[in-house]
């Protein structure tokens, strides 16, 4: 089955980029296309969006972590892949392993959901319960660096949100629908309530369909520092994991 690769940039990450792709092309085959979101333009030959031409809404109205949240949005939102699944990969998440996101045949095909460390955080599950009015539907979590999205579930999770209007086109729908999560989100989005969009995502589909997906444990690495990383640190990281058995590694950078 075919899919899209689409990663959410900031400028604090641009300067990973270009190992985030070589790590993408060397780990994952049978993807159709990466697209990369971002404020401003990146100097890469790759196909590039802007991420209020996808979404744009006013930050000021979040009012907790607003640009997090706000690429949560567009990670889940963003109707510019062409096909209905989309792998999402975090701007500072090196592939350091192969992976494959599906696996069976014919009839038995799965989309493979990988999750990272179990965090029991209960802001995201009290805004799912504010949004999809439970908390969770498995013991785990759904978190990782990666999501492997499928639109037409995303679009199905937005059903929730429909009211009586009536509307003209599928796309007239589809940004409705969208304006109401989004509103009804920044109405209950506090510092002790506010989405992780993988943990969201997975509980919905894994209540309506528990056997949808394999899920399976991703091995990863974490690294943090102040500021952004050098070359000459991103280079020496990346030849440091390339001799452990970690599936990913991010170069998070706090500001």
């Amino acid at each position: 089955m075919k899919f899209d690769i689409f990663i959410t940039a900031a400028p604090k990450d641009y300067n990973k980029l270009p190992y985030v792709l070589s790590s993408i092309h060397q780990n994952i085959k049978g993807f159709d296309e990466i697209i990369i979101c971002s404020p401003t333009e990146i100097y890469l030959d790759v196909k590039q969006v802007r991420d209020k031409d996808i979404l744009d809404i006013d930050l000021s109205k979040i009012n907790y972590r607003s640009k997090w949240i706000y690429q949560q949005f567009l990670k889940l939102f963003q109707f510019i892949t062409e096909n209905e699944f989309y792998l999402t990969i975090d701007a500072d998440t090196i592939i350091n392993k192969p992976l494959d996101f599906f696996c069976g045949s014919g009839f038995f095909i799965k989309p493979i959901w990988y999750k990272g460390w179990d965090q029991n955080h209960q802001p995201y599950y009290n805004f799912n319960k504010q949004i999809l009015g439970y908390e969770r539907s498995v013991n785990h979590t759904f978190l990782a660096d990666m999501n492997f999205f499928d639109r037409t579930l995303i679009y199905e999770m937005l059903w929730l949100f429909k009211d009586d209007n009536s509307y003209n086109s599928i796309s007239e729908i589809r940004k409705h629908l969208v304006n109401n999560f989004i509103e009804k989100s920044v109405s209950v989005i506090t510092n002790s309530c506010y989405p992780s969009e993988a943990d969201l995502y997975g509980n919905f589909v894994f209540k309506e369909y528990p056997d949808l997906y394999q899920i399976r444990q991703l091995k990863t690495d974490c690294k943090g520092k102040f500021g952004e990383w050098t070359k000459e640190e991103i280079e020496e990281r990346i030849n440091i994991m390339k001799n452990t058995d970690f599936d990913t590694f991010s170069l998070h950078s706090w500001t």
